[in-house]
């Protein structure tokens, strides 16, 4: 009985129900926001100052590259306290893109970037990448940062950027000044 007469209570205040859902809503924005944005980032920011003034509908090609640090594992309490997860890649645009070795060679606007293919998927430190460009071979045996033992090929590591670290990304409303 009480709760009905709570309910005939605000059916005759409608504006105070409005306001009431709306900081409501507010609350759960600021609360579960870092699930609801789309950019998974900390700063939410993908910003690439060479994608500047793209049209809309523009399709740009990306070299998904694995940044040398740990894995970003966060549990959902210090995605609400510290504002979603960093990204574990860097996103490298090209127009081409040729692999030949263990290198991989991107050009984008007349610049020309070269990549060992162990770096591009893994997370190891530079001087294993060194020892690696330096290898003539074809197998190699190498330990992540992680402290993961990897043994690969150069035909799995090509495989496998050509499957998973090759993305292509429409930018429907185009880009601003900053990319």
């Amino acid at each position: 009985m009480p709760i009905e007469l709570n309910v005939i209570k605000f059916k005759k205040y409608p504006l105070f129900v409005l306001g009431a859902t709306v900081i409501c809503a507010i609350i759960m924005v600021a609360v579960f926001g870092s699930h609801l944005r789309p950019d998974s980032s900390q700063f939410a920011s993908t910003q690439n100052r060479s994608l500047a003034k793209l049209k809309p509908l523009t399709q740009v090609q990306f070299l998904k590259y694995r940044m040398n640090k740990p894995l970003s594992k966060k549990g959902w309490r210090e995605r609400i306290r510290n504002g979603g997860i960093e990204s574990d890649f860097v996103y490298y645009p090209y127009d081409k893109l040729s692999m030949s070795g263990n290198l991989v060679t991107i050009d984008f606007r007349d610049r020309s970037r070269t990549y060992q293919m162990a770096d591009i998927l893994y997370a190891i430190d530079p001087i294993t990448v060194e020892s690696i460009g330096q290898s003539t071979s074809t197998a190699f045996t190498f330990v992540d940062i992680d402290n993961n033992s990897l043994a690969t090929t150069t035909r799995a590591m090509t495989a496998e950027i050509e499957d998973e670290n090759l993305v292509s990304k429409t930018f429907l409303f185009g880009t601003d000044a900053l990319g």
